[in-house]
């Protein structure tokens, strides 16, 4: 599927579109974006859960570095889901929770970065500096200021000056140089390495892979992908488990469903998080 039927179909409203086993090497399987007519209710969404946030502990980002319009297409997307019967509440609530944190309140689409070409030409030495100032003449080539070229190889990237890049080769399948100034954190659950921009490829038809900032072109695009990722079961998902084992009819476990993005770092808030959307989901529904 190109990108552009696949933005057609979502103008008109319609989830029901299906996107097919990958023909390449890496087998994923088949991803299926639930055949049920999704309704875009956004300003209406927008309106109520606006006088929501707040009475359960929320606040949605505002002013010049806002991305609310991306937390109230999501929820409105969720809100949806459960009223059709394709999402529980604890499953939605935690979806809308892993957004809440990973993009900062939605205050940021793309993942944030510090300036560390200084120290880096300060504490590397001998092959590490040489390997470090070669990827320099070249850090201002991949779409990004040269300090978040570098920053975010420095972070996610496979070279010998990098952070850690026999981590970085193992969870992240990254393998060539710049692979961390492509695939840094973008978007809802803020895609994060070659192996998740290669999923995200092969079930959109998007080439994130050769433009990684297609990725948070569409926000709608975003969510489905972001939900149903989180959903699949392996090897659909995005790390291998998906969040039917700690959030279904018979159990909810917040605190341990950050499995589903990224071990269990920030669980206890991103599980406080859920909760208080928990509620937000209830009294909309009793509206």
């Amino acid at each position: 599927m190109t990108y552009l039927k696949a933005i057609a179909l979502l103008a008109g409203s319609w989830w029901a579109y299906k996107i097919s086993k990958p023909k390449s090497k890496v087998e994923f399987g088949e991803l299926e974006l639930v055949g049920v007519d999704i309704p875009n209710t956004e300003s209406e969404t927008k309106s109520v859960l606006s006088m929501l946030l707040v009475p359960n502990g929320l606040r949605f980002a505002k002013g010049y570095n806002s991305y609310a319009d991306w937390g109230y297409t999501l929820f409105d997307i969720l809100i949806n889901q459960i009223k059709s019967g394709d999402l529980l509440i604890n499953q939605a609530s935690y979806i809308m929770a892993t957004a809440y944190h990973e993009m900062g309140q939605f205050s940021l689409l793309r993942e944030r970065y510090n300036d560390k070409i200084s120290v880096l030409k300060k504490t590397l030495k001998g092959d590490k500096l040489r390997e470090f100032n070669e990827f320099l003449k070249i850090a201002d080539t991949f779409g990004v200021s040269a300090e978040k070229a570098v920053y975010m190889e420095w972070k996610y990237g496979v070279q010998s000056w990098c952070y850690n890049p026999a981590s970085r080769r193992k969870n992240l399948s990254n393998k060539y140089k710049g692979d961390g100034a492509r695939f840094f954190g973008r978007g809802y659950c803020q895609w994060t390495g070659r192996h998740l921009y290669t999923k995200f490829k092969e079930f959109s038809g998007v080439d994130v892979l050769s433009n990684p900032d297609l990725i948070v072109n569409d926000k709608r695009l975003n969510a489905l992908m972001t939900i149903k990722m989180m959903m699949a079961d392996k090897p659909n998902n995005l790390t291998g488990v998906s969040l039917k084992l700690y959030c279904n009819e018979n159990k909810t476990d917040y605190y341990n469903a950050r499995r589903v993005v990224n071990s269990t770092d920030r669980a206890k808030d991103i599980a406080s998080y859920a909760q208080k959307f928990e509620n937000v989901f209830n009294s909309y529904l009793k509206k």
